[in-house]
């Protein structure tokens, strides 16, 4: 799981490459397995399955935005981050 949290960081720090990783974070998370983990790691791949869902949200393009109440721009993907972050790190 330290890789997706890697990514995570990566999703938060480099908006050039923002796409890309939230591609890569998001399929690996959303096959990420669940067999034979502890609680803590059950909290923590709740909180990664859970944002990888909220980036299908995410349009970078303000035009894509304008039509749809539902999607959302860099500032609440960052705040979406961080929370994770902080509830990840707490967790781990």
């Amino acid at each position: 799981m330290n890789h997706l949290i890697d990514l995570i960081q990566k999703i938060l720090n480099s908006p050039n490459e923002r796409n890309e990783n939230i591609e890569k974070f998001q399929n690996e998370a959303f096959d990420l397995s669940l067999d034979g983990l502890s609680k803590d790691q059950l909290d923590l791949a709740d909180v990664i399955k859970g944002l990888a869902y909220d980036f299908e949200f995410y349009r970078e393009s303000e035009e894509l935005r304008q039509n749809e109440n539902l999607f959302y721009g860099d500032d609440k993907l960052e705040l979406l981050v961080k929370v994770a972050l902080v509830k990840l790190n707490r967790n781990s």
